[in-house]
């Protein structure tokens, strides 16, 4: 028992390694631990032959379903077109 948490820290250690060489940093900074557990035991159960890309994929994709950007809304086209119109008085006035 001992041996597989031993196995599952040092792959999960390199899963979280890679994802930083391959620029994921924002991801690497929501992320929790309990996610990176439990992610990595349905992994397990599924019992695949590359278990460590699965791994970095269901990473990826539980923090793209994850709300990143709380908060942040698309302006309306209408608040852009007013907007540019103000900026463009105030440039014109000046």
């Amino acid at each position: 028992m001992k041996e597989d948490k031993i196995d599952m820290l040092k792959n999960i250690i390199y899963v979280l390694y890679d994802l930083y060489n391959s620029g994921f940093y924002s991801l690497l900074q929501n992320i929790k631990r309990e996610n990176l557990v439990n992610l990595y035991l349905i992994a397990m159960d599924k019992q695949l032959n590359n278990l460590l890309n699965y791994y970095k994929k269901s990473i990826i994709n539980s923090n793209k379903n994850c709300k990143k950007m709380e908060g942040f809304h698309y302006p309306k086209l209408s608040q852009i077109n007013t907007f540019l119109k103000e900026k463009n008085e105030t440039f014109l006035q000046s």
